[in-house]
């Protein structure tokens, strides 16, 4: 196991993994085709939100039926690929 908690086979896997950006059509998000992921360049128009600190939820709120809600969408920086 390596320190993310993978195997040998899980690792080589993940690294076989050949990814795309391109502009998809309509609301698409993504595609797969074999071990080929294609992923929209500006998520359908809306961009993309990379979390600069994944193992914090600061930009959610906890409803009252314990799932987690997004807060404040334009306080949180977006991708513009």
């Amino acid at each position: 196991m390596d320190g993310r908690g993978l195997n040998a086979e899980q690792v080589a896997l993940l690294q076989s993994v050949k990814n795309h950006d391109r502009r998809l059509s309509g609301s698409l998000l993504g595609l797969t085709s074999g071990n080929s992921v294609t992923l929209d360049i500006n998520a359908a128009g809306n961009g993309w939100f990379v979390d600069s600190t994944p193992t914090l939820d600061e930009e959610y709120s906890v409803t009252s039926d314990g799932s987690l809600q997004a807060i404040d969408a334009k306080r949180w920086t977006r991708s513009t690929c």
